[in-house]
């Protein structure tokens, strides 16, 4: 697909991560995924993060609308992860996917403190793809991505970010 050889010339990501193009069907939601989030340090604190984040049920319904997906597998401390969904997110609307949907991973990193009342940083931030309760793990098993890897012997594990195009 002529939108992931763009990806691929993005100086910020082509060293950084591998991707492919997935049907949207081999998406997994899961309550589990979302119930884990109670015992992070940043629930409650951040727009992006439970119980502001939409709902495994919220979240499959919107899955249910496409049949697409690009899932991106980046490495471990990789600084500009954040930053992949919204990327993505732009090329595909630009190449007619105008109904493009990026997830993170992890937490929004964006502000030091969330403003809970009104996110100021709508442009440069989109939930986690944990947070909304997927489950990452399957997903990537679906897609035939592992979840953990080597590095110079050393054992790493790596993130995935999610856009959904239609």
């Amino acid at each position: 697909m002529e939108l992931m050889d763009k990806i691929y010339e993005i100086d910020k990501v082509k060293d950084f991560v591998t991707g492919k193009v997935i049907k949207a069907s081999t998406i997994v939601t899961a309550k589990w995924v979302r119930f884990k989030c109670n015992g992070c340090r940043n629930y409650n604190t951040n727009l992006q993060c439970p119980p502001f984040s939409p709902t495994p049920e919220e979240t499959q319904k919107i899955l249910d609308e496409y049949e697409y997906a690009i899932l991106i597998r980046c490495m471990e401390g990789y600084d500009a992860v954040s930053e992949i969904p919204l990327i993505l997110e732009k090329i595909a609307i630009g190449m007619e996917f105008y109904k493009a949907i990026g997830f993170s991973a992890g937490y929004c990193k964006v502000c030091e403190v969330c403003n809970l009342k009104n996110c100021i940083n709508r442009d440069k931030t989109r939930p986690s793809m944990e947070a909304c309760g997927i489950d990452v793990f399957s997903t990537a098993k679906n897609n035939e991505f592992e979840m953990v890897g080597e590095k110079d012997g050393k054992k790493i594990f790596y993130y995935f970010v999610l856009v959904l195009l239609r």
